[in-house]
């Protein structure tokens, strides 16, 4: 009978220490969320509970204002606040996607001071950085820019610190690996592109240097993507031509005046690089809670709290052992619970490791694919060019350089269409969201980027003789160009293609865009053949990437126009 009374006792010692333990985590929830919302009423924020997205929550003033108008009917209104929202990020967006093209002209202004094997080193490394820039800075931008902006749109702010944060980790990650194979491979890599034994100690102490830049240009590009999808295209803007003054400044001083040569053009380089970098990183951490890093750490720490709390009850559930070893598993579990992921590097280490790496290194990989498609389609026409002479080589490099600066602003709708259309895609129906409406928005984009890009070809082809003169005096190479400025003008006109994909891609259409590009690929290698086999010069060439920009303009326009894909 007495142990009958003791195993009584000892099960309601058990059940009231359960309980007052049960009552204490309540408490310590109740004034974490009490807390919590204290310090975001600090920030004039609303707070939600953790798990749910904050109905309050908006990133971004631009992105808040384009969901009203997407309840009004589509059509051409030149005044109205849709197209100046369209044309002023399209703007914006092509100032800081020409400041990569003039960094590189400043830069091939001053190494031109040196003499031609300097020129010829820089030449070697430009189409280096090409490569890496293909493979993976745009496949970076492009998922950060998708993670970002849809969840901007669903007023998620953890999700949105998330997409950041993960793109920044891949950064980091791709940084280290381009950086130690630049760094223990830059003779061999240099080799590959046909540099030559007089150029190649330039062109290695330029590449061993400027490799320290690529994390900070990597930061710079996820940066710009983060600030895009929060639909904030000024301050990119703002950030790269600092950038871009910094190197033009550092080149003066270090190459001419200081005599470091191409040591010290590669020193200009990392230091602007890192420049750009620290003013992004000062404006993120000054507008942290427009990023959502606060919420999606905080975030992290509750879900390990709670996956602790689950484990632990377990535990006790399956427990068997006496009243003290139950008792000092209560205590133990208790202090765990009560001292959660407190450090900000804790909280950071517990979110990236709960993110779905296994669908973004998929994502990754295919938009890689893509950049290595593309980079096949003008090394291949690069080759082409340059087997029919070195004049004909010459005239190719000319042709892409009179109308680079051009493209850059074609190519900018493919980063507006993207955070435009993603921003509306995934917004609520009810806030003027939705499908519908982001196919309202993608015509209006893609209307503008035809228009762009047809005013864009008239003027080059308008102003085809002072182009040229603008590159080279050289006659023989002027009239190769001019022979192929007829098909080169054509693709400029074509270059809207770009905002079909940035459409495409905003409304999660990434596996269609990727499958284009061999199809497109297929088209320009058969013409590209056809013009080596043939003798056709430079303008075989160019009509080839005609062809190329024709097959990508059908398959996006008709996912776009007939089948209708997603949007």
């Amino acid at each position: 009978m007495g142990s009958h009374e003791d195993d009584d006792a000892v099960h309601k010692g058990r059940l009231r220490s359960i309980w007052t333990h049960t009552v204490d985590i309540s408490r310590l929830q109740g004034q974490q969320q009490q807390g919590q919302a204290q310090q975001q009423q600090q920030h004039g924020r609303a707070y939600s509970p953790p798990g749910s997205p904050s109905k309050a929550f908006i990133s971004s003033a631009a992105a808040q204002a384009l969901l009203p108008g997407m309840r009004a009917p589509g059509g051409w209104c030149l005044l109205g606040r849709l197209d100046r929202e369209v044309l002023c990020n399209a703007l914006a967006c092509a100032g800081a996607s020409m400041a990569d093209p003039l960094m590189s002209m400043v830069d091939t202004y001053f190494s031109g001071q040196l003499g031609t094997t300097a020129l010829a080193a820089l030449g070697s490394n430009g189409a280096l950085f090409s490569v890496m820039y293909f493979l993976c800075f745009t496949a970076l931008a492009v998922l950060c820019t998708q993670a970002m902006a849809s969840a901007n749109s669903r007023g998620d702010a953890e999700g949105v610190g998330r997409g950041f944060l993960q793109a920044l980790a891949a950064t980091a990650v791709v940084a280290v690996l381009l950086v130690t194979l630049l760094l223990l491979l830059p003779q061999q890599l240099l080799g590959f592109f046909q540099t030559n034994a007089e150029v190649m100690p330039y062109a290695k102490t330029y590449c061993m240097i400027r490799a320290l830049s690529l994390p900070a240009a990597l930061a710079m590009n996820v940066c710009q993507a983060a600030f895009r999808s929060l639909l904030d295209l000024s301050t990119p803007f703002a950030v790269v031509m600092a950038a871009n003054a910094a190197n033009y400044a550092l080149d003066s001083l270090l190459m001419l005046r200081l005599g470091w040569g191409m040591a010290g053009c590669g020193i200009a380089s990392v230091v602007s690089q890192y420049i750009g970098a620290g003013l992004f990183a000062a404006i993120i951490v000054r507008r942290r809670h427009q990023f959502g890093i606060p919420e999606a750490l905080a975030r992290a720490a509750d879900r390990a709290e709670e996956a602790q709390q689950q484990q632990q009850q377990q535990q006790q559930q399956q427990s068997s052992s006496s009243c003290e070893a139950a008792a000092g598993k209560q205590q133990l579990c208790k202090l765990l619970r009560l001292q959660p992921p407190s450090s900000t590097v804790q909280r950071l280490l517990l979110l990236l490791a709960n993110l779905e790496w296994r669908a973004f290194v998929g994502r990754f990989l295919g938009m890689s694919l893509r950049g290595l498609l593309i980079l096949s389609t003008y090394s291949t026409a690069s080759m082409v060019a340059a087997r029919a002479g070195t004049a004909s080589l010459a005239a190719h490099q000319v042709v892409q350089q009179q109308q680079q600066l051009q493209m850059s602003f074609a190519w900018s709708f493919l980063h507006v269409g993207q955070s435009m259309t993603a921003n509306v895609f995934h917004a609520a129906p009810a806030a003027g969201g939705g499908p519908r409406a982001a196919r309202r928005l993608a015509t209006r984009i893609v209307r503008w980027a035809a228009v762009s890009c047809a005013v864009l070809a008239m003027l080059t082809y308008h102003n085809r003789q002072l182009l040229s003169g603008l590159f080279t005096r050289d006659a023989a190479v002027r009239q190769l160009v001019g022979g192929a400025v007829a098909p080169a003008t054509i693709m400029l006109g074509l270059a809207w293609n770009n905002a079909l994909e940035g459409c495409l891609l905003g409304a999660d259409d990434q596996p269609f865009v990727v499958k284009v590009y061999p199809y497109a690929v297929a088209a320009a290698l058969l013409q590209l053949g056809r013009a080596w086999l043939r003798g056709l010069g430079l303008p075989g060439v160019w009509w080839g990437l005609v062809g190329y920009y024709l097959v990508l303009l059908a398959g996006f326009g008709g996912r776009f126009f007939v089948f209708k894909g997603r949007i």
